[in-house]
């Protein structure tokens, strides 16, 4: 397995931002207990992250190898027109597609845990919070 620790940021967002973002997101799921949402310009998937709740999934929060991001940081980032679909998946839906298996599980999450100990990524703390904030402000509307 790697030894992420050893990594520097930036490598362990191109590997996690770009490629390997679904099983990323998997590990993410598992840590936040956030649901899964897929990205797709067209019919073409382009991104996989976990979603904080809200109002509504284009006015989302979402949360990736990047940190905290909205759909528009997403569209920008990977350089897509204005029309994405957002579209929830399970962890075994992801399996199913054959975009990882329990080895790539293990070494994002190993990934995940070296950004909480370089102090670059939020903590379950904060994101618990957010995702409270955000269902009661999604309650009000």
């Amino acid at each position: 397995m790697e030894n992420f620790s050893e990594w520097s940021i930036d490598d362990i967002e191109s590997r996690y931002g770009y490629g390997e973002c679904a099983v990323f997101s998997v590990a993410l799921s598992k840590v936040f207990n956030l649901p899964i949402v897929e990205f797709y310009d067209k019919e073409e998937l382009f991104h996989v992250a976990v979603v904080i709740e809200g109002k509504s999934l284009k006015d989302d929060l979402f949360l990736d190898v990047f940190g905290l991001t909205t759909a528009h940081q997403i569209k920008r980032r990977y350089q897509v027109g204005n029309k994405i679909r957002i579209e929830a998946k399970t962890e075994d839906e992801l399996h199913k597609m054959s975009l990882f298996n329990q080895k790539d599980i293990e070494e994002a999450s190993s990934a995940l845990e070296s950004l909480f100990q370089k102090g670059v990524f939020p903590n379950k703390e904060f994101i618990d919070e957010l995702a409270l904030m955000n269902k009661k402000q999604s309650k009000k509307i």
